[in-house]
């Protein structure tokens, strides 16, 4: 039962896989995602053991993962062939001049945002070498640091979007800007904006065809990928950067990056979370109630105003449940994989969030397909990589948030230029 539960499970993924690929969709990034951190992971632990949990728990997670993907797959068929369905599009000018105004002005924000770090890091820590990870994080906020993050957000496409748009000054300036800030926070999403939009568009081009050496070359890449956002964990380890080009070797980087890949807390580990939940059949402070997706409708109202109505983000619910000894109430968080999350927050009937996000990607596909040469759509394709990316890990209002922000800050910058430029 256990080999025919996983097969069914494998055979869903390559069909949801087949179908996304052909109708060139950015959820490619969410169902490769899950696989690297379910499908395979899942499938070592049923094959290779020695089994950390009990073989009715893995079980499970095939059967909920299955009926999940199932829910998805018909919903995703009905809305694709479906003549009914409003479709959603955006109005936007196509003209050179409002481009190059568009790549000019955030550019020039994301130089204010880097000037807003320089300041921040400086006249917080006196200098760029001498802090750790930890103290970034308990000394961000005020304004300075609020400035630099929001304007580094609604910067995160300028990459990408220079390069389609073949800028390449602002290509490269921005690679550098990034880079650096990049080791200055140490954070691993930062490095998604990068790589993944890249990796997703060849797969997606013309350019790509399916034979053995694109699949390898694919494979070669995506790992190489993996093991970038993967090291700069090890690098988040040291106390500053210092002590990381001081006393680290080659052979401790490597131990330390396949520690972290494989914590309870890395990309390989984070299934057991999941497992962990259906072992428990979800008897945790909390779960069950649907918390984090009340949190997501209410998503467009900020917290202080929300009268107490929104919940605090369910991933630091789960990550008490998973690891109350290591975890502090409200700070920390845990993201275990989709299917995780959607079983912590609705139990069995989390299968039909199935429904849920297959109408999430089918807007997803009308905000990034339907005019691909919209400067606007290129940008909301990163957001989506990105988006996607985090959804797979479990990192449910984060992700979502991130397309909301990227949506609502471009669209009124597209306002701004057309109104004072009157393109």
């Amino acid at each position: 039962m256990t080999y025919l539960f996983l097969l069914l499970l494998t055979v869903s993924f390559l069909l949801i896989l087949t179908i996304e690929y052909k109708l060139k969709s950015v959820s490619l990034v969410l169902w490769g995602g899950l696989s690297v951190f379910f499908l395979l992971p899942h499938a070592v632990d049923i094959f290779l053991g020695p089994p950390q949990y009990t073989i009715e728990t893995y079980n499970k997670a095939s059967l909920f993962a299955f009926i999940f993907n199932i829910f998805y797959l018909g919903t995703r068929l009905f809305l694709t062939n479906s003549k009914n369905v409003c479709l959603l599009s955006l109005n936007v000018t196509k003209s050179k001049n409002f481009n190059n105004s568009y790549i000019s002005t955030l550019f020039i924000l994301l130089l204010i945002s880097f000037t807003f770090l320089l300041y921040f890091v400086i006249t917080t820590f006196g200098g760029f070498f001498n802090f750790s990870w930890i103290d970034m994080f308990d000394k961000r906020g005020g304004f300075s640091y609020n400035m630099f993050s929001y304007l580094f957000a609604m910067c995160s496409p300028l990459p990408f979007v220079a390069h389609i748009y073949k800028k390449k000054f602002v290509f490269f300036s921005t690679l550098i800007i990034l880079l650096i800030i990049i080791f200055l926070f140490r954070i691993r999403t930062f490095l998604i904006p990068l790589t993944i939009p890249f990796v997703v568009s060849y797969l997606l081009s013309d350019k790509f065809k399916i034979n053995i050496f694109n699949l390898f070359k694919t494979l070669i890449i995506s790992f190489t990928t993996i093991i970038l956002i993967v090291g700069l964990g090890v690098l988040k380890a040291f106390a500053s950067l210092s002590d990381f080009y001081n006393s680290i070797t080659l052979n401790e980087f490597s131990e330390m990056l396949y520690s972290i890949l494989f914590s309870k807390y890395g990309e390989l580990g984070l299934r057991n979370a999941f497992y962990f939940y259906l072992e428990n059949d979800n008897q945790f402070a909390n779960f069950g109630l649907g918390l984090g997706y009340i949190r997501l409708f209410l998503l467009p109202i900020p917290s202080f105003m929300s009268l107490g109505i929104k919940p605090q983000d369910f991933a630091m619910d789960m990550a008490m449940a998973y690891d109350p000894i290591n975890s502090t109430a409200g700070v920390n968080s845990m993201h275990p994989t989709l299917y995780g999350d959607c079983y912590a927050n609705l139990g069995w009937f989390g299968v039909l969030l199935g429904i849920f996000w297959a109408f999430f990607v089918f807007v997803g596909d009308r905000l990034t397909i339907s005019t691909s040469k919209n400067i606007i759509f290129i940008s909301l394709f990163v957001a989506y990589s990105y988006t996607y990316t985090l959804i797979a890990r479990g990192a449910i209002y984060n992700a979502v948030y991130n397309v909301f922000f990227i949506l609502l800050t471009h669209c009124i910058l597209a306002l701004i230029i057309r109104s004072v430029k009157k393109l």
